[in-house]
């Protein structure tokens, strides 16, 4: 009986998988992004990669008053990826038009990393659904999080929250791929998609 069941269970996981790769297939991660989201405050980290040093990625943020205290205050929030729901604190974000995709540079706590989601994956989230969601108790969020701005992406069941500081970019907000109408059908992902 159990095998029947971990069978099931790996065939959805490999087509996960393969969905997965087709679709990252799909998104040029070298394409110029159009920018929809920065928080300049975060410059120091320009140029950091996922595959930059842990230390020289510690220099910088210690570096920094404001990156240190903004760090540690997100340590709550990386205890918690690691446990149990992916939470990424955005920094900075492009719209990819050729590949429909959106380009999140996220902080973690072990550097700066590029997360790469369709369009057709990412859900507007309300707060008290990503707290919901999680099931389980969790610290509270910093009070610099904007509630208001939380995404979801179906496919890897992440958000992605952003600082109430941050800066929204006209043009990339205005861009036709990002329209109200193209990308929000409520009924479409609430009856396709359940929180609790």
């Amino acid at each position: 009986m159990i095998s029947k069941y971990v069978k099931a269970t790996n065939k959805l996981s490999y087509k996960a998988m393969c969905n997965y790769f087709r679709i990252m297939r799909q998104i040029d991660q070298n394409e110029s992004g159009i920018n929809v989201y920065n928080d300049q405050r975060f410059s120091v980290l320009n140029g950091l990669n996922e595959e930059s040093s842990v230390e020289e990625f510690l220099s910088r943020v210690n570096g920094d008053s404001f990156l240190k205290e903004r760090y540690n205050s997100l340590v709550p929030t990386f205890l918690e990826n690691s446990l149990h729901t992916d939470k990424h604190y955005v920094i900075n974000l492009d719209l990819l038009e050729k590949s429909q995709a959106l380009k999140f540079t996220v902080l973690n706590q072990s550097g700066v990393l590029n997360r790469f989601v369709s369009l057709d994956n990412l859900l507007p989230m309300t707060f008290y659904d990503c707290s919901f969601y999680q099931k389980r108790p969790q610290w509270e969020w910093p009070v610099y999080i904007d509630e208001e701005m939380v995404y979801f992406s179906r496919f890897t069941e992440s958000f992605y929250l952003f600082d109430k500081e941050g800066s929204w970019v006209d043009e990339g907000v205005g861009h036709p791929l990002l329209s109200i109408d193209r990308n929000y059908d409520e009924y479409k992902w609430h009856d396709s998609y359940r929180m609790f």
